[in-house]
């Protein structure tokens, strides 16, 4: 897809509990549901922060989604 589609997916996340609740419910179900790619999933699954990034996913939508992850600020930076 394109970076485009992960941004939208994650402000969905930041505007839906029920888009949220199905992200933290089951995750690799969530990603197969999505207009994402394998490689945009994937990167999404394995918390992937820096390819993320790299792809050109806003950093401040990347901080949301660390969040939505359960990802913390310290590990969230060591990814990076």
């Amino acid at each position: 897809m394109t970076v485009y589609a992960i941004n939208k997916l994650i402000r969905e996340l930041d505007l839906s509990d029920q888009v949220l609740r199905e992200l933290t419910t089951d995750l690799k179900s969530f990603l197969a549901k999505s207009d994402l790619s394998q490689s945009e999933s994937e990167a999404i699954a394995n918390r992937d922060f820096r390819g993320l990034l790299s792809m050109g996913v806003h950093p401040y939508l990347l901080m949301h989604l660390a969040k939505y992850l359960g990802v913390g600020q310290k590990e969230y930076v060591q990814r990076l």
